[in-house]
């Protein structure tokens, strides 16, 4: 069970989410990435003279309009070699249960590197997959968690052009990327308990998209810890539905 609260402050919506069962209250584990969603995914890198920077891509199926493409910033604990644990939560989620046709794009960071190192590699590797007259390129969504969170603010904030939408979880970002920012839609999600992340460093990003114009959304899961992936892909939320609707020329709020 939960209840919501939603609070209107200038330009941006806050939903207050109090999470009364224990299941939404902490960050659960992932389930392992099963040998189906492996398969369905090719491989993909990009080398730089930093080293090889690994991926994985569910590629477009044929249809008859093209489909959107989403990238997926894993956190801090997924990082490593084996360009498969990445897949989980978000693309294994997208990818078994076909509510969201799309293709999807899921990097793994190089171990005891962030992601803000590796930000001309994940440009020019969806740039390339951008090259698929498969896929929309007015459809490009940008979704992170915790270092993936803050790799989606830093990311947005360098190439707001490439993006329809953005959903930072759990990430910190930096006040004077707001004005890239400000025309950007964004869900912000972050726990108010969260102890690995300061919940402030997401409600100062907000604020300050805010003071330049911008209208971003920002939910707070009250009582809830570094989570928030299971919230954002809880159909109840409405997050990814929101997300799916977002395009570049004709932005829905």
């Amino acid at each position: 069970m939960r209840s919501l609260a939603f609070i209107v402050t200038g330009a941006a919506v806050y939903c207050i989410v109090i999470a009364a069962a224990r299941g939404v209250t902490r960050r659960a584990d992932a389930p392992p990435v099963e040998p189906e969603t492996i398969a369905a995914f090719q491989y993909c890198s990009v080398m730089s003279r930093k080293g090889l920077l690994q991926a994985r891509l569910l590629p477009p199926e044929q249809r008859d309009s093209r489909v959107p493409l989403v990238v997926f910033l894993h956190g801090s604990g997924e990082r490593g070699t084996d360009n498969v644990r990445q897949l989980q939560p978000l693309s294994q989620k997208l990818f078994k249960d076909h509510a969201f046709p799309c293709c999807i794009l899921a990097p793994q960071c190089v171990p005891d590197t962030p992601w803000m190192h590796w930000m001309p590699e994940l440009e020019e590797l969806i740039e390339r997959t951008l090259q698929d007259d498969r896929i929309d390129p007015d459809r490009v969504y940008l979704i992170g968690f915790s270092m993936g969170g803050s790799g989606c603010w830093e990311l947005a904030a360098r190439r707001p052009d490439l993006f329809a939408a953005a959903v930072p979880i759990c990430g910190g970002g930096r006040t004077d990327w707001a004005a890239s920012l400000k025309d950007l839609p964004i869900w912000a999600i972050h726990g108010s308990e969260d102890r690995a992340v300061s919940p402030e460093r997401t409600r100062e990003m907000i604020a300050a998209i805010e003071a330049v114009g911008g209208h971003p959304r920002f939910t707070e899961l009250l009582g809830v810890g570094h989570g928030g992936m299971l919230y954002t892909c809880d159909p109840n939320s409405g997050v990814l539905d929101w997300v799916f609707k977002q395009k570049r020329e004709s932005v829905v709020r």
